[in-house]
């Protein structure tokens, strides 16, 4: 997903991407990574670093909870608006960045999923919760999921409380 932000990001002229940051491939051109021409913005697995030094308006992360966590607390420190496609973040943790993001006087995003069907699904739920007392959510996914129950589910049970 972070690739295909990047790719997207690169393609429209009224964005501008300031740092890509990965765990591997430090030193690579960001533009030739997703198969586009050079962009001159090489890959650096130093965050702290990235926000340092580009001092960008907005970080969009697709990493994992373990990480993005803390990827989420760097970016408000430095005042970096941040949108996160991550799920798993429990409510005490959403709590926190809130709070941080106020506290900055800045603005963020939590989005479990960025699908249009996993979007439609919650607005469903919550129109279905009102005519149905009683509801179970069942969460079935592969064996190669990273976080079960997703993040996802949780977005489930606060459209439907």
């Amino acid at each position: 997903m972070g690739r295909e932000v990047v790719k997207l990001v690169l393609q429209d002229p009224d964005l501008e991407l300031a740092a890509a940051v990965n765990r591997s491939g430090a030193g690579t051109d960001a533009g030739t990574l997703v198969g586009l021409p050079e962009c001159g913005v090489l890959l650096t697995d130093d965050i702290e670093m990235a926000f340092a030094e580009t001092k960008p308006q907005v970080m969009v992360d697709f990493t994992v909870p373990q990480y993005a966590f803390a990827h989420t607390e760097i970016a408000i420190r430095h005042g970096v608006r941040p949108v996160m496609g991550v799920t798993g973040f429990t409510p005490e943790q959403i709590e926190q960045l809130d709070k941080q993001c106020q506290d900055k006087g800045i603005g963020g995003l939590i989005a479990p999923n960025f699908s249009i069907g996993a979007i439609l699904m919650m607005r469903f739920a919550a129109q279905a919760a009102k005519h149905m007392p009683n509801v179970e959510i069942i969460e079935y996914h592969g064996d190669q999921k990273l976080d079960a129950p997703s993040g996802l589910i949780y977005g489930f049970d606060h459209f439907i409380d």
